[in-house]
């Protein structure tokens, strides 16, 4: 059943269900695959329980944080230890360049990978969710997954 309430601003949506965890999640879209393609895939389980925003990959983190602020939290800071910050594919760089070994957990869905966010000292907060065939000259593999199925894949299995 259906237990939260969703609205859209123009590229932004916020979902607050009835009773919320402390932990917000912010996630971010990629490029052909939109901040409601995100959303969508997040199953209703998720949507019951969590404070959600979902928002395009080019939208920045500290953007993003104030959104959920200032819609999900009141004006409120929300702590590191209360943000489930997840990326997919362009989406993941907004979580490889503001990673904070303080987040509840960080999650890079298929993400394009840079060089310089290799040398990220992640902690067991992280979770990289990758298929080695859907990016050239990568390290990582998990799934062989097509990439807009790992969204949802992720969802099911991670949260």
């Amino acid at each position: 059943m259906k237990m939260y309430k969703t609205k859209q601003f123009k590229d932004i949506v916020i979902s607050n269900p009835e009773h919320p965890l402390n932990d917000i999640i912010i996630a971010f879209g990629g490029v052909g695959f939109h901040e409601v393609d995100m959303f969508n895939a997040m199953p209703r389980r998720i949507k019951n329980r969590y404070k959600i925003i979902t928002v395009p990959y080019y939208i920045s983190y500290p953007m993003a944080l104030e959104v959920a602020e200032t819609h999900l939290n009141n004006g409120n800071t929300i702590s590191p230890f209360n943000q489930i910050v997840l990326g997919f594919s362009a989406g993941g760089r907004n979580v490889q360049s503001n990673y904070d070994p303080n987040f509840k957990l960080a999650g890079m869905i298929d993400t394009s990978i840079r060089p310089i966010d290799v040398n990220v000292n992640y902690q067991d907060n992280t979770i990289l969710l990758f298929n080695y065939n859907n990016w050239d000259n990568t390290m990582f593999y998990f799934e062989n997954i097509a990439h807009y199925e790992m969204p949802k894949y992720f969802f099911n299995n991670f949260l």
